[in-house]
């Protein structure tokens, strides 16, 4: 974890720490769903276990129930998967690195453990990955900029949609309540637990290579999500810590 070390690091809150680990856990299942639209063996890839991961009901068929096409269901899980990604903020100055330093360990061995390489990843996901990643590295959330710049569309899925919406006050209100509980306590004071076991040094190495495979046309054509208006920005190349 570029030798950071969670003592080394100004003593945070409990709850900061927990709420981001969480936060980035739910981002991380909804990566999976799209992933799976693009993997026939996806079964053997996925790390969320089954008992957490989302299900697919009510994400393939409209309010009136007719079944959605592959191109509609992939829209909403992309939808969906913005909306949790757009809850992740790392760019605060009050984050201290570690946090970050946590949760990109966790999505270097998130990509080793799938299996996941810059051979078999299609553009689209190579994109995804990388704003991702760029989240969690405390630069600009493209997320949170796709979906502020919305194109007004009716949502195929919108009884998924309302759920994604519950689900995610719900987490506010668990953290609201898990503030409490553990107010007063410090970062150290709270056990962390990677959630996936792939080997870190090698998700690195294939994130990276993933990422500098795809042009900063390539990404800034990107989008989310359907835009009301396209924008285009370029970046320094991008250097993984």
């Amino acid at each position: 974890m570029s030798g950071v070390s969670i003592l080394d690091q100004k003593q945070e809150n409990a709850h900061s720490r927990l709420a981001a680990q969480k936060t980035f856990y739910s981002s991380m299942k909804w990566v999976e769903k799209v992933f799976e639209m693009y993997y026939p063996d996806w079964v053997n890839r996925k790390q969320i276990p089954n008992s957490e991961a989302i299900k697919r009901d009510d994400l393939e068929y409209d309010s009136q129930g007719n079944p959605l096409t592959k191109e509609q269901i992939l829209k909403s899980y992309e939808k969906f998967l913005a909306t949790a990604m757009s809850m992740l903020e790392f760019k605060d100055e009050d984050v201290p690195p570690a946090i970050r330093d946590e949760n990109k360990a966790d999505f270097y061995r998130w990509i080793d453990a799938t299996g996941i390489t810059v051979n078999d990843c299609n553009p689209r996901l190579k994109c995804i990955l990388r704003a991702l990643y760029e989240i969690l590295d405390g630069k600009e959330n493209k997320a949170s900029k796709d979906l502020d710049n919305l194109k007004p569309v009716p949502n195929p899925s919108a009884k998924a949609y309302l759920n994604t919406f519950a689900n995610l006050n719900r987490q506010k209100i668990n953290e609201s309540q898990q503030a409490q509980n553990l107010k007063g306590k410090k970062w150290d004071e709270l056990n962390y637990e990677p959630k996936f076991f792939g080997n870190e040094q090698k998700g690195k190495i294939k994130l990276e290579q993933i990422i500098n495979s795809i042009s900063e046309y390539e990404y800034w054509k990107f989008y989310f999500v359907e835009q009301k208006e396209t924008y285009g920005l370029v970046d320094d190349d991008v250097m993984l810590e």
